[in-house]
């Protein structure tokens, strides 16, 4: 829940990707070979349920705290294999559930796409032509097989700078670390092989646990200077078919 999780946390802050693929695509089909099947389920129909509980300070008293309570749904609609990637669309539905007097909305959740090139899972909030991608200046969520102590960074060059000069230490934002294995409880169920993965960021982590073979499970942001942040929780999942 990397775009996941951190287009979660940038709807959280105004800032939702989506990736654009051209009017003119090839038909996407539908027994396309995903190269993490046994790692990440990305199967055309597979679908996440979430539990979403965001909160922030009450306009009225910037002291006190407000909760909003959604329900969130992503679903794999379409997935093509093309030029040695693999793709899988991504539709999200927000439901409100709970929504107090004065809450200010966060920014709707979109669509997204994982974008998966050998063990590397990547997603993408730009428009992406795929005839010609280039994963450095993608997102890099995910870098299999996951272990303890492992760590990345998400996005491998400057894109800021006109030369993308390639990204050597984002110690300081945007790293991504493995720090624990264990089995995890939620609402959906108990999954044994989960990792938990920190994205570090100056204004609060994100949290979040993958379990192999389903997908992000929990994901969690608090921001470290203000009453704001939120909470996500698997609750059901659905398998889709080859």
């Amino acid at each position: 829940m990397t775009l996941k999780k951190s287009a979660k946390i940038s709807r959280v802050l105004i800032l939702i990707g989506t990736l654009v693929i051209s009017a003119c695509a090839i038909h996407l089909p539908a027994n396309s070979d995903n190269p993490v099947q046994s790692e990440f389920s990305l199967a055309k129909g597979t679908s996440w349920t979430y539990s979403d509980s965001e909160y922030q300070s009450a306009p009225a008293d910037p002291t006190q705290v407000i909760t909003a309570q959604y329900q969130l749904i992503e679903t794999v609609t379409e997935i093509t294999s093309q030029n040695g990637f693999f793709f899988a669309h991504v539709q999200s539905e927000q439901k409100p559930i709970h929504v107090p007097d004065g809450w200010m909305p966060f920014s709707p959740p979109g669509d997204f796409w994982y974008i998966i090139k050998g063990q590397q899972v990547f997603e993408s909030g730009e428009p992406v032509d795929f005839t010609k991608l280039d994963t450095d200046t993608l997102n890099l969520a995910f870098d299999f097989p996951l272990s303890v102590h492992q760590s990345w960074c998400p996005v491998r060059v400057d894109l800021k700078d006109p030369n993308h000069a390639p990204i050597t230490n984002c110690d300081n934002y945007g790293k991504l670390s493995v720090l624990k294995q264990s089995a995890y409880q939620v609402p959906a169920g108990k999954f044994e092989n989960c990792f938990q993965i920190e994205e570090y960021a100056n204004d609060g982590p994100i949290f979040q646990w993958f379990c192999r073979g389903i997908g992000v499970v929990d994901v969690q942001y608090d921001h470290g200077g203000s009453i704001f942040g939120f909470k996500q929780e698997l609750t059901g999942y659905n398998q889709g078919s080859r």
